[in-house]
């Protein structure tokens, strides 16, 4: 979209107004997600854990065939089982790639019950709110290798940023995909082959499905950056105006996913005292920083090394399971930049 968004004052006016026409395009109902429906998305194109695997796998085994005494079979037979399943597992791909790619202008926000899709250009400038946060998309399909334009290791496992055209498959925003078709007949005629399988593919995806609980972390983030630029207006008797208020919230989201590490966490908060100092004419005390710094953290329930504090089941909010996926299935028509 080139156009601007439009004006959205807090992510509570959102849930409140997003049926309102001013915002089509911008929050997509899954009443509008109809099988069939051609959609064009920016993504960050990557596979499927279980094609991730199997091509490990294949690499392994070849280096296993070509040094033997690297891999003694007594000292790692668990291997060969993880190589029997991925031979089953190339077979049934039969030169098919499963994709799971993240989009990059939407994600998913539960208003009220109804997971609607809203483009991240509408909530850049508005202050995080751990009621509604944010779940990432992921756009699901099944692809053919020999129509890849280059080696399909160097397109498909460096994260590279692609747009893609596909036709939906089904309406809505799913929570589940099978990459594998087969397996459904596998677990009529083999159930514990198939189970295997899905096993394995769970196991190597850990690291994916873990992706929501680090962008509830990343909202908890911003929020604290946000509540330091208030403490500094409070104690430097100053007003933030809505026109500021916004400003903090877009250096707040900006700098939100880069909090790993001392000096990350440093230059977060820096970039919210120096615009506050170079705004207002005021200079900051090094030491009233620190200790506000501190106050931040501990206002949002975050420790000085930016991890959450741990909190019992009964007073933490519920947050979606990190499994409880959100997906887009569909036929992939063509991918381009």
């Amino acid at each position: 979209m080139n156009e601007s968004p439009p004006r959205v004052r807090s992510w509570q006016d959102l849930a409140t107004n997003f049926t309102d026409p001013i915002y089509d395009g911008w929050v997509i109902r899954p009443s509008n997600l109809e099988r069939g429906l051609l959609v064009e998305l920016e993504i960050e194109l990557s596979t499927h854990s279980i094609f991730k695997m199997t091509s490990i796998m294949s690499a392994l085994s070849a280096l296993i065939v070509e040094n033997p005494e690297l891999f003694p079979q007594a000292e790692f037979p668990q291997l060969q089982e993880v190589a029997a399943v991925n031979r089953v597992l190339d077979k049934l791909l039969v030169g098919l790639i499963p994709l799971r790619c993240r989009a990059l202008d939407y994600y998913v926000v539960d208003f009220g019950g109804e997971r609607v899709a809203v483009h991240t250009r509408l909530t850049e400038h508005i202050a995080p709110d751990l009621q509604y946060a944010p779940r990432p998309l992921h756009v699901v399909g099944v692809t053919e290798e020999r129509l890849y334009w280059k080696d399909v290791r160097r397109v498909l496992f460096t994260g590279q940023r692609f747009r893609i055209l596909s036709r939906l498959n089904a309406g809505g925003v799913r929570s589940s995909w099978v990459p594998v078709k087969l397996v459904d007949v596998l677990r009529d005629v083999v159930p514990d082959l198939a189970a295997q399988v899905e096993q394995a593919g769970r196991a190597f995806g850990q690291n994916s499905a873990s992706q929501g609980l680090n962008d509830d972390r990343s909202a908890t983030v911003a929020l604290a950056l946000i509540a330091y630029s208030r403490l500094l207006a409070e104690h430097y008797d100053v007003v933030i105006d809505a026109d500021q208020e916004s400003a903090f919230t877009a250096l707040a989201a900006r700098h939100c996913r880069e909090f790993e590490g001392y000096d990350a966490r440093r230059r977060a908060f820096e970039a919210i005292a120096n615009h506050f100092a170079t705004t207002y004419t005021v200079k900051v005390d090094s030491v009233v920083a620190a200790q506000l710094r501190s106050a931040a953290l501990a206002d949002t329930l975050l420790l000085p090394d930016g991890q959450p504090v741990a909190v019992s089941a009964s007073t933490s909010p519920a947050q979606p399971k990190p499994t409880d996926e959100m997906l887009l299935d569909g036929e992939v028509v063509a991918i381009y930049w």
